[in-house]
């Protein structure tokens, strides 16, 4: 079961509040809370397809400029049989 956490960038100009209650409804999102550089999120998913989707969900909310993946557990990946590219193999250590 894969697990991330994320930075939402939200637009300034907009409520962040009302942003924090849309991302919470989004199946997946597990936590969510607010700092000085945005909105910080938990996703849990059953695998990685569902992160993507997830992910592109959450990019398209109102109010969102960026989403930048601050953490993934890879370890149920390995464990899946799934293999990592070379390069991001070297990024993971």
């Amino acid at each position: 079961m894969p697990i991330a956490s994320a930075l939402i960038i939200p637009d300034p100009a907009l409520p962040v509040v009302r942003m924090v209650k849309r991302i919470e409804t989004v199946q997946g999102v597990v936590s969510c809370d607010t700092g000085p550089k945005g909105i910080a999120v938990v996703l849990e998913t059953d695998d990685m397809d569902e992160m993507k989707i997830i992910t592109a969900q959450l990019n398209g909310q109102k109010g969102v400029i960026d989403v930048q993946l601050a953490y993934l557990n890879w370890e149920d990946i390995e464990e899946a049989g799934i293999s990592i590219p070379e390069n991001e193999q070297i990024a993971k250590q």
